[in-house]
């Protein structure tokens, strides 16, 4: 009974020919792998595809999964042709399930990802401090910025230019103290003492530890005649920087134009010694035109430090 079905269907592919085959879609593959299933293919097992003996002497059929014990099934002798048309046919069915089952899986598994391509290509960034950006704007000038301008044009005496950067740097920074003090002493500088007072003035009270400020209204005061002002602000100025031998010489140097030596002699040699001291209260006495007690100071130096050759000169 086997053998007349076997020869029943190869007559038949034989009759067609093996391209009336049908082609499975994956639709119909997965149909064919489901009704393979439901008659009796389990999952686990191959489907069984004859392998065919090529040997002239013997054409016989036998399984992978045939035990080698058992009876074997004799096919009928057929030619070459039907050989390779018997073989083709078995390649298309194996291969035909093998995709049904992958396609089962896709099926299971979901679509598939796809990914990305790595080299993808960025837009270059800008750095964000390039000077060429239309997005990065000039930073304004700022108080510095105009000291240093407004300086430059007072070494080049160009005063008016000066001025106004001084006034531009206030602006940006009403407390910079450069630029009160620099606008302050350029005003003294023209002969505009009230204003440089005022500047002065403002400075200490904006800054009121701040020594230099204090010291520059003292003189500012003294130009003005104004001496006992002056001393109040020299001496706050040496309160805050007791050891600064510049802030002792100019109150030394109001002290004598109000003819009280002895105190401006405890300043000078409380910085400077007693030799030095002697000697710096001679120069400012004679500068003032009193040469009689200049000369009594200038032989008190050399009598403290003979080697003090200045002292000689006079």
């Amino acid at each position: 009974m086997k053998n007349g079905w076997i020869r029943a269907h190869w007559a038949a592919c034989c009759a067609v020919g093996l391209s009336a085959l049908p082609i499975l879609s994956i639709r119909g593959e997965a149909a064919e792998t489901a009704r393979l299933l439901a008659v009796g293919h389990p999952a686990n097992q191959q489907v069984l595809i004859p392998n065919i003996d090529r040997s002239a002497k013997s054409h016989r059929r036998t399984t992978t999964d045939a035990p080698t014990s058992g009876p074997s099934i004799t096919t009928p002798s057929v030619d070459a042709k039907q050989r390779n048309m018997f073989q083709r046919f078995g390649d298309a069915v194996g291969g035909a399930l093998s995709k049904a089952w992958k396609n089962m899986g896709r099926a299971f598994k979901g679509p598939e990802k796809t990914s990305k391509p790595k080299n993808k290509t960025r837009r270059p960034i800008p750095p964000r401090n390039d000077p060429l950006s239309l997005s990065n704007k000039p930073a304004e000038p700022d108080a510095k910025f105009y000291v240093a301008v407004a300086r430059l044009h007072e070494s080049k005496n160009n005063l008016g230019e000066a001025e106004n950067n001084y006034k531009h740097a206030l602006e940006q920074a009403p407390d910079n103290l450069e630029a009160m003090l620099g606008y302050a002493r350029l005003l003294d500088r023209q002969g505009k003492l009230a204003e440089a007072t005022q500047q002065y003035l403002e400075a200490t009270r904006r800054h009121p530890r701040e020594a230099t400020a204090f010291n520059d209204l003292g003189l500012c005061l003294a130009r003005q005649g104004k001496l006992d002002e002056s001393i109040q602000a020299l001496r706050r100025a040496i309160d805050l920087q007791p050891q600064r031998k510049l802030y002792r010489n100019n109150l030394a140097t109001v002290l004598v134009e109000m003819g009280r030596y002895d105190e401006a002699l405890k300043h000078l040699v409380a910085v400077h010694g007693e030799s030095i001291g002697h000697y710096n209260l001679g120069y400012l006495l004679s500068q003032k035109g009193d040469r009689r007690a200049a000369a009594q100071h200038f032989a008190r130096a050399v009598e403290i430090d003979p080697q003090f050759a200045e002292a000689r000169r006079w």
